[in-house]
């Protein structure tokens, strides 16, 4: 289920959690998905959240209440890197937790199969609502009627409801009659699955660092001084004879 982000924000969230972790922020314009392994979804946690030391399945099911109800965020800042988005949440546990991820735009694909395809289905299933409710209003008050027209009364002294016009209902409402025309939205595009490309792994990395230089890279490095200065050693004794061999040619 999509939900709202915070209120202050024009994003909504995706979170579902099976063999992996999946997150989808999407502001109905665009889609920005990351797939995470429990252990990525883990170093994320730790590295949002140096100082703490808690136990790795309290981490866990902590930064999964975050997603799964976002309504109840501390904060939460959305900021676009690129074409990526950058999203940072905190939620007070007795302590406060954060989580910062960059999540990956995505394809049209996965837009259409995230966003657009659920809410074609939901429209229909309103539609089609909004029909049985419509004849069920003309039916009741084709009873009523019928009941009245026997010499019935009905017996409510400050209640009573106005006879359902179908025609002013439908000419108020025209939505779908504007988009959709006088048909249904076709079954065979409410059930299509197309493919979506894999994405590759954002590097989840918060914070730059400068690796040292491995001890092989300087071996290399030393190896390759200590051959540059025998080179040089080598050519130092043919040069001096090719001197010397000059200045006896002189004194010849």
């Amino acid at each position: 289920m999509w939900k709202k982000l915070q209120n202050s924000l024009l994003y909504y969230i995706l979170f579902t959690h099976e063999d992996n972790f999946n997150i989808s922020i999407s502001d109905y314009v665009k889609i920005w998905t990351i797939q995470l392994t429990t252990e990525q979804f883990t170093s994320c946690l730790k590295e949002s959240n140096r100082i703490l030391k808690i136990e790795t399945n309290e981490l866990i099911t902590n930064g999964v209440e975050m997603l799964l109800h976002p309504e109840s965020l501390k904060s939460a800042d959305v900021s676009q890197v690129d074409e990526n988005l950058r999203i940072s949440l905190s939620k007070s546990f007795g302590y406060p937790l954060k989580l910062t991820i960059i999540l990956k735009l995505g394809s049209l694909e996965l837009f259409f199969q995230k966003v657009t395809k659920p809410l074609l289905k939901t429209i229909q299933d309103l539609h089609c609502s909004e029909k049985e409710l419509r004849l069920l209003l003309q039916s009741k008050d084709k009873e009523i009627e019928e009941y009245k027209a026997e010499a019935g009364d009905i017996c409510l002294r400050y209640l009573k409801t106005k006879t359902y016009n179908d025609v002013a209902h439908m000419e108020k409402h025209t939505l779908y009659e504007i988009n959709f025309g006088s048909i249904s939205i076709l079954e065979n595009l409410l059930e299509k699955s197309v493919d979506i490309p894999e994405e590759p792994i954002i590097k989840q990395d918060t914070h730059v660092k400068i690796e040292p230089a491995s001890q092989d890279t300087n071996t290399k490095v030393k190896t390759e001084v200590m051959e540059l200065n025998q080179d040089n050693i080598k050519m130092e004794p043919h040069d001096i004879s090719t001197i010397k061999k000059r200045k006896r040619k002189l004194n010849l």
